[in-house]
């Protein structure tokens, strides 16, 4: 990829956030966008990126404007999750230059559904398109094996898009069956040096409340080569106190929430 014919790529981060992303996505030789809207460490940040192959980094969304695909790093709250505002506030400025055949991924912990019920929502209202007919919507997890990342669209044009990309800035991916899936994997890997037996079984019971199947989140991380989850149901009653660390903050069905506070 060279000169004026480089697609834009535009990777919405901050501070560490999204960093990584950019500086592979630049290497790659695409023109690599860094959008930080906060603006807390642009001038920072500007100054060691100047390079030529370096991502320019701004934060002004019409700068952004031509982009084919977009990577959403949003900063990580307390509970482990998109801070929602900043999630929101990504997604507001970047749909008014969407243009049909982009492609937008989530690649920060989510909880599930955030893809589909958060982030599809608002980009169809703010560009006026639709996901899956007008533009490609999907979420990727980093796993630690081989393939690197997990994959998943909001349709299987979309997640074959997104594992295209991937592919071209050098990461080999393992696609799943939807975002829901790819969400509660990042669960179980960003929550995985914490996993007890309780903890697992809170997990599945989120899992089935989401429709999807416990052990259809160890495939997928066994599949991409990290380390097997032991999947453990014990007969006596679970250790008193709270069971649940992060996860329980993401448990979608109030009455789910409400039995582990």
């Amino acid at each position: 990829m060279t000169g004026a014919a480089r697609p834009r790529v535009v990777v919405v981060g901050r501070g560490r956030a999204g960093a990584a992303s950019a500086r592979r996505v630049a290497l790659a030789g695409y023109d690599a966008v860094r959008f930080d809207p906060w603006g807390g460490r642009v001038e920072d940040l500007a100054d060691r990126a100047r390079s030529a192959d370096g991502p320019r980094i701004v934060d002004d969304p019409a700068r952004c404007a031509g982009f084919e695909v977009a990577l959403l790093a949003v900063p990580t709250g307390p509970d482990r999750g998109p801070v929602r505002n900043a999630l929101d506030t990504a997604v507001a400025l970047l749909g008014p230059y969407m243009r049909p055949g982009v492609l937008v991924v989530l690649e920060s912990p989510a909880a599930p559904g955030t893809t589909e019920q958060v982030v599809l929502p608002t980009l169809e209202l703010v560009s006026g398109l639709r996901a899956g007919a007008d533009f490609g919507l999907g979420y990727s997890v980093e796993i630690s094996g081989d393939p690197p990342r997990l994959v998943a669209g909001v349709d299987a044009a979309s997640r074959e898009r997104v594992a295209g990309f991937y592919r071209s800035i050098g990461l080999g991916s393992l696609g799943v069956s939807g975002p829901r899936v790819a969400e509660l994997v990042s669960l179980l890997q960003r929550d995985g040096r914490e996993v007890d037996a309780t903890v697992v079984d809170q997990l599945a019971v989120l899992a089935a409340d989401n429709g999807v199947l416990i052990r259809t989140l160890v495939r997928a991380l066994t599949g991409g080569g990290a380390r097997a989850v032991d999947l453990m149901h014990p007969d006596e009653p679970p250790p008193a106190g709270r069971p649940v660390r992060g996860i329980v903050r993401w448990v979608a069905s109030p009455r789910r929430a409400a039995a582990c506070h």
